[in-house]
């Protein structure tokens, strides 16, 4: 029994030994103890968009005899959404962290979700007399919030602590006694820019129970305009047993505070604005205090300008601060101006009227301050006798001014005359500090930006015409200098060429190509035509080109005659349009030449007559070339012949040897018609001694049978006989 006790003992120590570990860990986070923070501290993610969830942690450093704690966190509800549910059947983004079940008892958690933030309340079920010690990464999380993304925005993770308030965040030991604890509040953004931000003031400052109260948001500013004002007043509405919201359109609201018993009370006034994006800012929070009765006298500044962030040493700086009466009576002080914590000047006997906001105004003579240097502007206004809120009376971080020689700025930018999708290099090497060194160019084409610390950068330009490029540089204090230039950039020059067959045929098609280049992607072409001599230019027809740049289109000539071409596109957003030269074509009939050889057979030194006609005639004698070949030989001229009126020819030829002639008749056209060339014709030529000859042999042939029939005649009558 003693050993399994041991056993019990050592398996506990066990697992405690993860959580010692942690401590360490967290030990060597934080130099100080009970630091209550938000993990991750900051989400800045341009992917998050709406839908996408992000879960946090609330995390612990190390603590010691944490026995319940409760968190009141505020968050933008236009930008994130959480839900906490106690149903199993349901998905609860709010869970327990493992922290205080590290103790090995059971816990009971709690949420209460509010119109802007949450309350979550843990503690260790019974007695335990240390409660839990440690606390680190993973293991040092009392709980974790899962958020739905809405929108596109920014806004602060606050830890909310008002000693007043009951639910407030609090840590506490087994005896209830409150832990000393220090926090760190987390920040989400899921935009790169133009994130509109919320301001707003009420008149009356001070309002009295059941006063008509006026939130005045038209301070307001985004860069997309504010579609929509969501308010959170801070009070509780009787019916609902929820606070106060309102969703308004417009940057002006009334609202009533309803007595609660009290002489005085504060409300934390919050509104959120939603640009016509869907972007909305931060909470821009107000405490409001309604009283029974205004007696208070309270002067603020609320901010600073300047006219620049550098100015050149020996040079004067206008500084503008802002001062408030935010008190219930008229009041007058004195406003002081410092760069660092050195006086430039003091406004005396400054009063203002209740709700009065003026602006006064500074100069500073920068002669003598040390410089190249970055300095701090700041303003006091000097507190009242009667005055019991001085926390806003000294506007500590109002502007960073650096007394500093600005740097000088220029850039060039090659090619000179660039075109289209073309990378332009700008370079603005040439840009220096006169005391210092240049840390950042900051580059503007046209609605495009380009932050960047290496002098040269390139850019092209999807679009031709006249291009804004502006650069402004910064220096290592913060002086700034700016140039812009304007730069044409070109459509991409195209070159449109047209061939087709210089000689055609009525009533037959020719094919007309051309081609354009460089390639676009699809050009709609047209092709003109006019008849030569003719001033005005006929449409013929529209094709387009293939992925090749090559366009083609049939062309059927109904006459004969001389005709000129030429094909134009008009181009694109990316190419200049082009005409190409102008070509010319004839069209021309068609023509037959036929041919007849007589007689076919000849004897050597006959004549042989060639005739035949062109079809359709021409208009004028026509010259027909006639000539000859000897088996596959060479074809060799016999002679011209010229037609008549009606287009026949005739020619008579004396074969100049025995053989087998292949004669055929050709012409060559004229203005409107084609040349053509005839059929074969065969001539045999003979000898004049083999026909003797045959001549001999046939009488001899003859004789003979004439012979041979007497013989036959007289054998028979002897045989009478």
């Amino acid at each position: 029994m003693k050993a399994k006790k041991c056993a019990t003992i050592l398996l506990l120590l066990l697992m405690f030994i993860p959580s010692a570990t942690i401590v360490n860990k967290a030990a060597s986070q934080y130099a100080e103890p009970n630091v209550l923070f938000i993990d991750p501290p900051s989400i800045v993610n341009a992917t998050l968009t709406k839908g996408f969830q992000v879960t946090i942690g609330i995390n612990v450093s190390y603590v010691e005899g944490l026995h319940s704690w409760q968190i009141k966190i505020r968050y933008n509800p236009a930008l994130l959404y959480t839900n906490y549910t106690a149903l199993p059947s349901q998905v609860s983004l709010i869970k327990e962290g493992p922290f205080l079940k590290t103790s090995g008892l059971s816990t009971t958690f709690h949420t209460y979700l509010e119109a802007d933030y949450a309350f979550i309340a843990c503690s260790i079920t019974g007695t335990d007399l240390w409660g839990v010690e440690g606390g680190s990464a993973e293991l040092g999380y009392l709980a974790t919030i899962t958020f739905i993304v809405l929108t596109g925005g920014e806004t602060r993770l606050e830890i909310l602590s008002d000693p007043s308030d009951a639910r407030r965040t609090k840590l506490s030991d087994v005896n209830l006694n409150t832990i000393p604890y220090t926090s760190q509040d987390g920040y989400f953004r899921n935009v790169v820019s133009g994130i509109p931000s919320a301001s707003f003031f009420p008149l009356p400052t001070f309002p009295l129970w059941g006063d008509e109260v006026t939130f005045n948001a038209s301070a307001s500013s985004g860069l997309d305009g504010i579609a929509r004002y969501l308010w959170f007043f801070g009070d509780i509405n009787f019916t609902t047993k929820k606070e106060n919201t309102a969703n308004e359109t417009d940057p002006i609201t009334s609202h009533q505070y309803t007595y609660t018993g009290t002489a005085e009370k504060n409300f934390t006034v919050r509104l959120s604005v939603i640009d016509n994006m869907g972007t909305t800012g931060n909470l821009s929070v107000r405490v409001l205090t309604v009283v029974s009765s205004r007696l208070q006298q309270d002067l603020a500044i609320v901010s600073i300008s300047v006219n620049s962030t550098y100015v050149e040493p020996g040079g004067s700086l206008a500084i503008t601060v802002y001062v408030e009466n935010q008190g219930n009576s008229s009041a007058t002080s004195n406003v002081t101006a410092y760069y660092d914590s050195t006086p430039i000047d003091t406004k005396t006997d400054i009063t203002l009227n209740v709700s009065e906001s003026r602006p006064i105004k500074f100069n500073w003579n920068t002669t003598g301050v040390p410089q190249p240097q970055a300095y701090n502007i700041s303003a006091w206004v000097w507190p009242l006798k009667n005055e019991t809120d001085t926390s806003d009376n000294t506007y500590t971080y109002g502007a960073r001014v650096a007394v500093t020689f600005a740097p000088h700025v220029s850039f060039t930018y090659e090619p000179a005359s660039p075109y289209i999708d073309e990378v332009i290099v700008f370079n603005a090497s040439a840009s220096q500090d006169p005391d210092g060194t240049i840390t950042r160019y900051f580059w503007l084409w046209d609605q495009s930006t380009f932050d960047a610390t290496n002098p040269i950068s390139e850019h092209s330009y999807p679009t031709g015409g006249t291009h804004y490029v502006a650069l402004t540089v910064t220096d290592n204090l913060g002086a700034s200098n700016s140039t812009s230039q304007w730069i044409n950039v070109s459509k991409l020059p195209t070159v449109v060429t047209l061939t087709m067959s210089p000689i055609a045929t009525v009533g037959l098609n020719t094919t007309i190509n051309g081609s354009i280049s460089p390639t676009p992607t699809t050009a709609n072409v047209a092709i003109f035509y006019r008849s030569l001599g003719e001033d005005i230019w006929n449409c013929l027809g529209n094709t387009t080109t293939n992925i090749h740049g090559q366009f083609s289109l049939a062309w059927l000539p109904s006459e004969p005659g001389t005709f000129e071409f030429k094909a134009n596109w008009t181009g694109d957003q990316k190419y200049n349009g082009d005409e190409s030269d102008v070509i010319r074509a004839v069209a021309k009939l068609s023509s037959t030449i036929s041919l007849f050889v007589n007689p076919s057979s000849v004897t050597l030194g006959e004549e042989v007559s060639i005739a035949g006609s062109i079809s359709p005639h021409p208009s004028s004698e026509a010259s027909v070339t006639i000539i000859y070949r000897i088996g596959e030989g060479t074809w060799n001229s016999i002679g011209n012949a010229t037609t008549d009126q009606n287009g026949n020819y005739i020619y008579s030829w004396k074969p100049p040897a025995v053989g087998v002639y292949e004669i055929r008749a050709l012409w060559d056209g004229d203005d409107i018609t084609h040349g053509a060339e005839s059929n074969l014709a065969r001539v045999q030529v003979v000898g004049a001694s083999s026909y003797l000859t045959y001549i001999v042999i046939a009488a001899m042939v003859a004789v003979a049978a004439v012979a041979i029939a007497l013989f036959l005649r007289f054998k028979k009558k002897v045989e009478q006989c």
